[in-house]
């Protein structure tokens, strides 16, 4: 049977409420694919799902397999539907926290009405923490499962528990831990601190952690905001928060936010009352449980410096957050969930599931494009920088190897050259580093070898004083790095780790910097032959295929 996970409800507010629109494949336990709406399309977080739908799964389809559709639900609907009315799904019962596949009716027009097809409705909620299931050895006893987002469909945040037996939702709140994660998506004092505007909200989280690791938690600011409801009421969406924190202070409002003390220490503040919040919520659900592990999901799952302080405080025996936390990873969520509750086991070898057909033939780099191994480990380790382009593409917002620009990590003007210059991001914004997992163990303060979040750069540790020249050109200026570990063992970064390998034996060169493969305000691209395009476009010294 084939399980097909729909994350498509249209945003019919306008609101750009739904965004990162998906679709993912999973045939009798197996994962076959998790496609993000925007690879295939160009435009970044894409909500068109119903525009390209048949395009993406016609090349899925077996003739006569029977055929369930899953789709996760949000606070905006639980329907689906193509321009051409070739499928509808409306789930009109209510859609429960609760483990369970609610019967959904369908409606199949075209070359889909020869389809063997039922189909199934999940809460936001569950597909979240569903999102889990594929990057788990096993669900193990004792876990508590949560997801924290901007909204979901009855809650912003839940809490989820496995005791071996049964999975149930054993809460669920609009408010809690709401103020501190709108700070980072719906916040006009952010956008202001941030220079943006409110319509540019998806790109707050990451922006405003970055530069919160430049200024420093001011107690008076951080007592100005607090009292003010961090200024997220709705008569500041058009009025000055920035203003009013400056004249509580007594100081003049600067030109230029982000590189003055005050806009730092309001992001700092922001991000620290984050922390604290999410820590503290999670400490309490551990206590009350008495959980040995943590699964977590949902967009604020991104945030690596809270993430790190999740697994360094909380004593649980594992964290695992999956490489698409957010919405993008919402159709896998439900299409994995619903597996589970058949009782398969549903497991990815790898984050690299961004393919748009089975055992496709993908257009391959000329040899005039692409170096060998060795040419490219001496245009790292000259100075270069170099697309790493492989197939499939990852899954998840972030760059892991195979839609990757690399430069060597002990060079603060190279990364200002990838950074600033050719990905033209703000000067404040983190680069991450990859590396194999031996010198993580040496590099890395506080590094567990057992940890799961550098799989897919979830985590952030502070690099010790011995290697501080070898990791110069990414040390945030928190004094952390967001890395990767690489491992030959998984599927598709065995060609990574030997080009690593290569640097650190011959050339001296421990890590490499690691940014997505994308144009500025672009997503990375499924398609290897846009890839090698952007690259090219990008000017990057040479082309690799790991």
């Amino acid at each position: 049977m084939l399980t097909v996970g729909i994350y498509g409800v249209a945003d019919r507010l306008g609101s750009q409420s739904a965004h990162d629109h998906a679709l993912a494949i999973v045939r009798d336990g197996q994962v076959l694919a998790s496609i993000e709406l925007e690879r295939v399309t160009g435009r970044k977080h894409d909500s068109r799902l119903g525009a390209h739908f048949e395009q993406l799964l016609d090349p899925w389809l077996d003739p006569g397999e029977r055929v369930r559709f899953v789709q996760a639900n949000s606070f905006l609907g639980a329907s689906f539907a193509t321009p051409d009315g070739s499928l509808v799904l409306e789930c009109t019962n209510a859609v429960p926290l609760e483990p369970q596949l609610v019967p959904t009716a369908i409606q199949l027009q075209g070359r889909l009405a020869a389809l063997r097809a039922n189909a199934f409705t999940v809460s936001h909620e569950l597909a979240h923490i569903g999102s889990c299931l594929p990057f788990l050895e096993a669900l193990e006893p004792l876990t508590l499962l949560v997801h924290i987002d901007g909204g979901a469909s009855v809650s912003a945040c839940s809490v989820w528990w496995w005791d071996g037996v049964e999975l149930s939702c054993i809460h669920h709140s609009w408010r809690d831990l709401k103020d501190v994660v709108n700070n980072f998506n719906d916040s006009q004092l952010t956008a202001q601190v941030l220079g943006i505007g409110l319509d540019q909200h998806l790109s707050m989280p990451g922006k405003l952690m970055g530069l919160a690791a430049h200024g420093a938690v001011d107690s008076r600011l951080s007592s100005v905001v607090v009292e003010n409801g961090y200024f997220l009421a709705s008569r500041w969406r058009s009025g000055d928060p920035l203003a009013a924190c400056c004249q509580a202070l007594g100081i003049e409002r600067p030109p230029d936010p982000s590189r003055s003390a005050v806009g730092q220490s309001i992001a700092a503040c922001l991000q620290a009352a984050f922390e604290e919040s999410v820590v503290e919520f999670l400490a309490t659900w551990k206590r009350r449980t008495g959980a040995r592990h943590l699964c977590y999901a949902g967009g604020a799952a991104l945030n690596v410096v809270a993430n790190t302080r999740i697994e360094n405080e909380l004593g649980f025996e594992t964290v695992t957050i999956p490489p698409v936390p957010s919405d993008c990873g919402l159709a896998l969520g439900a299409a994995a969930i619903a597996e589970w509750i058949d009782g398969r086991h549903v497991r990815c070898d790898s984050p690299y599931l961004a393919r748009t057909a089975p055992c496709s033939t993908p257009t391959p780099i000329t040899a005039s494009d692409a170096r060998e191994l060795n040419e490219a480990a001496a245009t790292l380790a000259a100075g270069g920088i170099v697309a790493s382009i492989g197939d499939p593409a990852e899954a998840g917002p972030r760059g892991l190897g195979h839609r990757s620009l690399l430069a060597r990590t002990d060079n603060v003007r190279l990364r200002r050259r990838l950074s600033e210059e050719i990905k033209l991001r703000e000067w404040y914004r983190p680069v991450a580093p990859m590396m194999l997992r031996e010198v993580a163990e040496q590099a890395l303060e506080g590094f567990r070898t057992s940890t799961r979040l550098a799989r897919f750069m979830l985590g952030a540790w502070r690099v010790a004083p011995a290697w501080s020249a070898a990791f110069a050109g990414c040390v945030h200026a928190d004094g952390t790095v967001r890395a990767q570990i690489v491992d030959p063992a998984v599927p598709g970064q065995a060609g990574l780790a030997a080009l690593l390998r290569r640097l650190r034996d011959e050339h001296n060169v421990h890590a490499l910097i690691n940014t997505s493969l994308n144009l500025r305000g672009a997503p990375m691209s499924a398609d290897i032959s846009v890839a090698v395009r952007v690259a090219q476009q990008l000017r990057v010294d040479a082309i690799w295929c790991p």
